[in-house]
């Protein structure tokens, strides 16, 4: 009778393990990200919204469907986002200078690739308004991701000038001069659960 009890117990125990060795699998593991970018005001409307990140490359390290983590692996991309509220016709975007400006002093010129990969287009924003209530808003979001611009992982500033245009005229300008300090930011996703694992400031 002990025998057969201990036989269920193990059976039930190898279920068990089975399953979750599945889910585990199924959900991808366990998955550690970091993300990287300016550190910034909150954004309350109003002006044009410019979003920098530092993009890593897609070359995840570790064991596919057991754990992956980011090797952290320089050169690091460039994810510039714009987004206005001003929604024209016609939309594009003209970028008159964009650059990234490292500790040393030398500048990486970003301006042609993202002037190329700024293309406009609607896109419902949601934000914080001064009062604290949250907002849906008409606008219009372009992202470009430059990438291998970046040669090391740390401080930097980041500086864009350009217009938004409506068939060529200008409809809004828009200009950013950032410094560090630059916020990473890491998560872990544990099966379906995604959790912050930890915020630095870099100065």
């Amino acid at each position: 009778m002990r025998a057969r009890a201990l036989r269920l117990v193990r059976r039930a125990g190898l279920i068990g393990a089975a399953l979750f060795a599945g889910a585990w699998v199924a959900s991808g593991g366990l998955v550690v990200e970091r993300s990287a970018s300016l550190h910034q005001f909150p954004y309350h409307g109003g002006n044009p919204l410019v979003e920098v990140e530092v993009a890593n490359r897609p070359a995840p390290a570790g064991v596919p469907l057991v754990a992956r983590y980011d090797p952290d692996r320089a050169p690091f991309g460039v994810r510039v986002t714009h987004i206005s509220h001003k929604v024209v016709e016609e939309p594009s975007i003209t970028v008159d200078e964009c650059y990234l400006t490292l500790p040393d002093g030398k500048r990486v010129d970003l301006t042609e690739p993202v002037r190329a990969g700024l293309v406009p287009a609607p896109f419902e924003h949601e934000h914080q308004s001064y009062v604290g209530d949250q907002e849906r808003v008409p606008a219009l979001r372009s992202e470009v991701t430059v990438p291998n611009c970046l040669p090391l992982d740390g401080l930097f500033r980041f500086r864009i000038r350009g217009q938004l245009r409506s068939r060529g005229v200008v409809a809004q300008e828009f200009y950013l001069d950032m410094p560090s300090p630059v916020y990473v930011k890491k998560r872990v996703r544990v099966m379906w659960q995604w959790m912050d694992w930890s915020e630095v400031e870099l100065r």
